[in-house]
């Protein structure tokens, strides 16, 4: 029985953890607007998501970033401020 008390304990508080990482990590992104202008083509930011068109909103957590611009390996380098601000 004790061994039964110490599993459950321990997948609680796995899952509290997991539960507190989640929303910590959730919490430290800021929405980046992506306006697309007059580029109708596909882009994407590497390693976050697929090849999209038009203008979108991301989440995206501060650091640096890799932009692609379609399948001609167009791409430019952006930082995500904590404030919000791309540089």
């Amino acid at each position: 029985m004790r061994v039964k008390k110490r599993i459950l304990f321990s997948l609680f508080a796995a899952l509290f953890l997991l539960f507190v990482h989640t929303a910590q990590t959730q919490a430290q992104t800021v929405p980046i607007t992506f306006n697309s202008g007059n580029y109708s083509g596909q882009w994407a930011v590497s390693g976050v998501t697929n090849f999209l068109t038009g203008d979108q909103t991301l989440d995206l957590a501060p650091g640096n970033y890799i932009l692609r611009f379609g399948w001609h390996n167009g791409q430019n380098s952006i930082d995500v401020q904590t404030d919000g601000s791309v540089t």
